[in-house]
């Protein structure tokens, strides 16, 4: 595997870990329900710190830093609900994302499978997009996000947050 941990879980719990130098993924959990990543420290990352697809999960606590994106949540191409989403009720909540060269949090689609639903809250991004325009702290597909007590502190890219190409 490219990633410091890659695996397709169910009510996974990965805590406490400190991953430093992954050739691609801190954390990879694809096709994840109900699984939590807490309290782990990702350091020098090519891809991204935490990524998670699928429903229910939650990434609290987490320092991620070094990385070219800080945390991935999208759907998992598997099982949509009534509004075509694969990820939906997830929390990333109380992480410290900072040093990113891209991208400090994205909501993503994944063969047009939205993630929804999801609470962003109480996170600090700082050092966020040091490549530059373009890229934002929290970049965001499709709809029901909650995004509230984030501080954000030298985000180098265009936007704080970024919520583009939602429909009802």
């Amino acid at each position: 595997s490219t990633n410091g941990s890659s695996i397709d879980p169910t009510r996974l719990v990965v805590d406490g870990c400190h991953i430093e130098n992954a050739w691609d993924h801190g954390v990879y959990a694809a096709s994840a329900q109900d699984s939590i990543i807490t309290n782990c420290t990702i350091k020098t990352s090519a891809g991204t710190g935490v990524k998670v697809r699928g429903s229910q999960n939650r990434v609290i606590g987490n320092h991620v830093s070094a990385t070219l994106v800080g945390i991935t949540i999208s759907g998992a191409g598997a099982s949509p609900d009534a509004y075509s989403a694969t990820s939906h009720g997830s929390i990333v909540a109380n992480n410290t994302i900072e040093q990113t060269g891209r991208d400090g949090l994205i909501l993503d689609t994944i063969n047009t499978y939205t993630a929804r639903h999801t609470l962003i809250t109480g996170n600090y991004f700082r050092n966020i997009a040091t490549e530059g325009a373009g890229y934002a702290a929290i970049r965001a597909d499709g709809n029901y996000y909650q995004i509230r007590n984030n501080i954000f502190e030298n985000c180098d890219g265009t936007t704080a947050a970024v919520i583009a190409g939602g429909t009802a």
